[in-house]
C-alpha cells in the first residue's frame, strides 16, 4: 500500500486495518487505471479529465461543453480505489494524499499478488455496488501496444482479467467502462490490442474459464 510509504507505518494500520473506517469512507466505487487525471494534467487535455469533473474538483462550469455534467451527482473523493498505479506526477500523488484515497500501486500489485490486491479491495468495498473503469493503458504495451498513452511496467493479460473476473465473482458489478483504445496507434497490432479489450470486457460480464 502507498500509505505506508507516505504517511508511515501507523497511518496504515490505523487507516486500513479499521473496519470502520473500511464502512464508512468507501461507497462501492473501484476505479481502475494508471494514471489519475485530476485538475492535474500540464497539457490542460480533457480528455483526461473525467474524474476531475465527477468529484468537482474542475468547476464543470468553467467549459461551456461540460455543464451537462451538472445534471448529475458529485462523485465523493471516498467511493475511489485505484489498482495499479504508475507514472505518477507530483500533482497527481498530491492528489491522492490530499484526499485519502486508498491506492494499490504495481509495488503491490507485484508484491502482494493481483489476488490479494483483489480481496483487500473488496474488503474496503465492503457489501456496496461497484463500477469499473478500466483504463487500457493501465495494462502493460506488451499485451495492449494500441493506445495513446503506452508506459511499460503495467499489468499482464491475466492480472488485467483476473480483476474483471474478480469483480464480477462477488455479483455486485453493477457498471463498467473501458477506455483509451486507440487502433490509430500501432495500427499493425490494433486487433491484438482490441481482442485484449474485448476479453476484459467479457471477463467482467461474467465469461469463465469454466
Amino acid at each position: 500500500w502507498y500509505q505506508r510509504r507516505v504517511h508511515g507505518k501507523q497511518w496504515y494500520q490505523r487507516r486500513v486495518h479499521g473496519k470502520q473506517w473500511y464502512q464508512r469512507r468507501v461507497h462501492g466505487k473501484q476505479w481502475y487505471q494508471r494514471r489519475v487525471h485530476g485538475e492535474t494534467s500540464p497539457s490542460g487535455n480533457l480528455h483526461g479529465m473525467p474524474l476531475s469533473f465527477q468529484t468537482r474538483l474542475t468547476d464543470p462550469r468553467a467549459y461551456p461543453d461540460m455543464k451537462w455534467m451538472l445534471d448529475y451527482p458529485q462523485l465523493p473523493f471516498e467511493n475511489l480505489i485505484y489498482i495499479g498505479l504508475r507514472a505518477l506526477d507530483e500533482g497527481e500523488k498530491r492528489f491522492i494524499i490530499e484526499h485519502e484515497i486508498p491506492a494499490f500501486t504495481m509495488f503491490n500489485v507485484d508484491h502482494l499478488g493481483i489476488g490479494r490486491v483483489m480481496e483487500m479491495t473488496m474488503e474496503l468495498v465492503g457489501d456496496n455496488p461497484i463500477h469499473l473503469s478500466f483504463d487500457i493503458d493501465g495494462c502493460d504495451p506488451f499485451f495492449a501496444p494500441s493506445t495513446g498513452t503506452p508506459y511499460g511496467g503495467g499489468l499482464t493479460l491475466r492480472e488485467a482479467l483476473f480483476i474483471s473476473e474478480y469483480c464480477a465473482s462477488t455479483s455486485r458489478l453493477t457498471s463498467m467502462d473501458l477506455v483509451e483504445v486507440n487502433p490509430r496507434v500501432q495500427n499493425t497490432k490494433a486487433k491484438e490490442t482490441l481482442d485484449f479489450a474485448k476479453s476484459i470486457i467479457a471477463a467482467a460480464m461474467g465469461e469463465t474459464i469454466l
